[in-house]
């Protein structure tokens, strides 16, 4: 009965630590046109994109393979999507399209509106 007593205590202190430490997730997109992200050109094609951090705010990497290709903020928010995952673009004013947010089934991940530049 000690046992009991002492691992549901332990318990109890341990999973609140592991809320605030942060969530990890991933979920893989395909592209079916380039964009321009943080200055960084993405090819159609198939990215990972990791997250992570506490809260709301968020760091996104895009990854090829193992290969991270560019890091950028954005905000999860947390809602059902019906079609997922899809890429909703928007343009940069110079000719080029930027990832405006990316839905998954539980999350939508939403990047900051700023003028993104089609640096080469």
């Amino acid at each position: 009965m000690k046992s009991l007593v002492f691992a549901l205590g332990f318990l109890l202190c341990v999973l609140p630590l592991s809320a605030v430490a942060g969530t990890k997730e991933s979920a893989p997109i395909d592209l079916s046109e380039p964009v321009v992200i943080s200055g960084t050109h993405l090819q159609p094609g198939h990215y990972m994109v990791h997250w992570n951090g506490t809260g709301s705010e968020v760091q996104v990497q895009f990854l090829q393979g193992k290969r991270e290709l560019v890091s950028v903020p954005a905000k999860v928010i947390s809602q059902k999507n019906q079609q997922s995952p899809a890429v909703t673009l928007r343009s940069t004013g110079d000719g080029w399209n930027t990832i405006s947010e990316i839905d998954l089934s539980k999350v939508t991940l939403k990047f900051p509106e700023k003028t993104e530049t089609a640096s080469q």
